[in-house]
C-alpha cells in the first residue's frame, strides 16, 4: 500500500520495496522505488513515477531504467 499524507509518498512497492515520494500542493506527484525479482529480492532497478492527482483520481507514467514504460491510474481507496 502507498499512503499520501501531507505532501510525503510513503509504503511498500508490490514487490515489498521502499516506495518514497512526494505530492505538490498543485497535485503533482513523483515517486520511485526499487524494483524487486519475482522473490521480492531487490534487482538494483529503478522505477519512477509521474502523474497529476486530483480528488479522487490520477493518471501518470512510470519508467524504469529507461527499459520498460508505460501509464498508470491512481485511486483513492
Amino acid at each position: 500500500m502507498i499512503v499520501v499524507r501531507n505532501g510525503v509518498v510513503t509504503g511498500l512497492s508490490a514487490g515489498q520495496q521502499k516506495v518514497e515520494g512526494s505530492v505538490s500542493l498543485a497535485g503533482q506527484l513523483l515517486l520511485h522505488h526499487v524494483t524487486a525479482t519475482r522473490d521480492n529480492k531487490p534487482d538494483n532497478k529503478t522505477a519512477k513515477y509521474r502523474g497529476s492527482l486530483r480528488t479522487d483520481s490520477g493518471s501518470g507514467t512510470f519508467n524504469i531504467d529507461n527499459k520498460c514504460k508505460g501509464t498508470i491510474t491512481i485511486s483513492r481507496q
